[in-house]
């Protein structure tokens, strides 16, 4: 099952503004003034990599991975997921969950 597009750019939207610390005011008031954690910013800026291989994956018919590509890939993904443990009952990932699922209903 794949999301709707508008949702899906949505999501990515928000997880790259993570990524790049550069979060909305939409959803600042959810960090309650404090800096991103580390791992909240490698899980949005994996979610964003992870989702363009996915995405080249499923519809580049030209592109090829190599086996050490994927080796990174797959670490990537892992990592990932060791971060979100870290952080997943944080205000910061209730404030990321969030903004992926709902930013655009969002008003300030």
């Amino acid at each position: 099952m794949s999301l709707p597009r508008d949702l899906l750019a949505q999501v990515k939207r928000v997880a790259r503004q993570f990524a790049e610390h550069s979060v909305s005011p939409r959803l600042t008031p959810g960090l309650n003034g404090l800096p991103l954690q580390d791992e909240i910013v490698r899980v949005a800026a994996a979610f964003v990599d992870l989702q363009q291989h996915r995405h080249e994956a499923d519809y580049d018919m030209g592109r090829r991975f190599t086996r050490l590509e994927v080796l990174s890939i797959v670490s990537d993904a892992e990592r990932a997921f060791v971060d979100w443990r870290a952080v997943r009952n944080s205000v910061q990932a209730d404030t990321f969950v969030v903004g992926l699922l709902t930013f655009e209903k969002i008003r300030l």
